[in-house]
């Protein structure tokens, strides 16, 4: 089933364009006229920009943080820590030091900077970082926490060392354009380019993954993030931020937060807007699967039996018996994979763990048993998702339909991939009723290459057991 090709909003198409054209446009503009100045005393005005700015950041962070709680990916962990620490560098670290009218400011400058290059580094890093890859969140929390040592490590080194900090630039700067001035410390000029680099690098990571991944907010993000980069050549041509005069790119880096925003309030409305969709798609995924395991699982007993049944005396009667048998199985098997290839288009961003967890909870609700799921760690992303998710959901509702049961748990552990789905019940070996649904299991197992086995410790409950080779 082919998927249909993306189709993005307008805007979120156009944002990446417009903000590289208003890049180029306003630096040439800058550069090329000799009488404009591009840098107005407003030390007031910078307080507030850069309070505003790290309330966005936050806010964003925010929204970012949920979509890695939810997915547990690496990449809006990387993206969210990259927020917080320029909300950091806007308002601890510069703001406070402006409001307060502290005299020598050298070590505020040189804190800010180094804090800034490393949340381009943080935009860079996530930009990279492939979709699949997952993080738990002990480990992520682990890794906030060294992202936090590592920023008071830097204020105790600038704060211990700012009576022998040099500036970072001249203090008779001019205020009018007339070319590029590149001056300032070199660690400074090296250090806003390599920010630009990496926020540049980042933009187009962003929206190469935000194509590929169908994802509007990424969108957003990459041009979020080339306005970032302008922002940085700005400051490397025309002297940097790091003063009481509000700058071009001073303006280039407040797009960067609006876009931000944007993309944020874009995703929240598309997360309430969608969750109607998602609950129909799940609706239907779930009905799927009880004709699966009913429908289909009485086809192929029909067929099984029509075959064993088939003598000299009714040849003839048998083979239309079994044609017919097998012309409805492939009939609703085609129907069956057009249905749920649509439910999962609707559902593509969920995690494993979620989806599986939904559909064994649907079983359970319906029958009043209790049912308890183990996603062991590495066994996020098993192979054939909902193939070993509609064995899990056959093999709980034979456990709580057919066997009685009152307490399930199922647990998939990787390396080898495996699936387990321990009940209380009656076992099948005493319950033929749940043959049935046990053949279909061997069968689905086997179209995917797994291995099925059954055990009833002291002839008390059902442990089934997948094994993937």
């Amino acid at each position: 089933m082919t998927s249909p090709a993306w189709d993005p909003p307008r805007s979120a198409r156009l944002a990446m364009p417009v903000a590289l054209v208003v890049v180029v446009v306003l630096t040439a503009t800058v550069a090329g006229l000799r009488s404009l100045s591009y840098a107005y005393e407003a030390p007031g005005l910078q307080v507030v920009l850069n309070t505003a700015d790290a309330v966005i950041a936050l806010v964003v962070a925010y929204l970012v943080h949920g979509r890695y709680r939810q997915h547990g990916r690496v990449r809006d962990l990387l993206l969210a820590s990259g927020l917080v620490v320029i909300a950091v560098a806007n308002l601890p670290v510069t703001a406070l030091a402006q409001a307060l009218s502290v005299d020598d400011r050298e070590q505020y400058h040189w804190l800010a900077l180094l804090v800034r290059t490393l949340a381009a580094g943080l935009f860079a890093a996530a930009a990279v970082t492939p979709r699949t890859a997952r993080v738990d969140r002990r480990t992520g929390r682990r890794a906030v926490l060294g992202s936090g040592v590592a920023f008071v490590w830097l204020a105790a080194i600038a704060l211990l060392t700012a009576d022998r900090l040099p500036r970072t630039l001249p203090e008779d700067l001019p205020r009018a354009a007339g070319g590029p001035l590149l001056v300032g410390h070199p660690a400074l000029v090296a250090l806003q380019f390599l920010a630009m680099v990496l926020f540049a690098a980042a933009a187009f990571a962003f929206h190469r993954a935000a194509r590929r991944e169908r994802d509007e907010f990424l969108l957003w993000v990459a041009a979020a993030t080339a306005l970032a980069a302008g922002a940085r050549l700005n400051y490397l041509i025309f002297p940097s931020l790091y003063s009481d005069y509000l700058y071009t790119g001073d303006l280039l880096r407040l797009g960067f937060y609006l876009l931000l925003l944007v993309g944020a309030a874009r995703e929240i409305r598309s997360y309430w807007s969608g969750r109607l969709a998602a609950a129909v798609a799940r609706g239907r995924r779930d009905a799927v699967r009880e004709v699966e395991e009913v429908v289909l699982g009485s086809l192929h007993e029909v067929v099984d039996r029509a075959e064993t049944a088939r003598s000299s005396h009714a040849e003839t009667d048998s083979q239309q018996v079994v044609r017919a048998a097998r012309e409805a199985l492939a009939t609703t098997e085609a129907l069956l994979d057009e249905v749920r290839g649509g439910a999962g288009e609707e559902l593509l961003e969920e995690p494993f763990d979620v989806r599986l967890r939904d559909a064994v909870a649907a079983i359970a609700l319906r029958s009043g048993a209790e049912v308890e799921v183990r996603v062991l760690p590495g066994a996020d992303l098993p192979p054939h998702a909902e193939s070993l998710i509609s064995i899990c959901c056959a093999a709980v509702r034979g456990a709580v339909a057919h066997g009685a049961a009152r307490c399930v748990t199922v647990t998939v552990a990787a390396d080898p991939l495996r699936v387990l789905v321990t009940d209380d019940g009656a076992p099948v070996e005493s319950n033929p009723a749940r043959e049935v649904g046990l053949r279909w299991i061997r069968d689905r197992a086997a179209e995917r290459g797994g291995a099925v086995s059954l055990t009833s410790p002291g002839g008390q409950g059902t442990t089934l057991t997948v094994d993937w080779l």
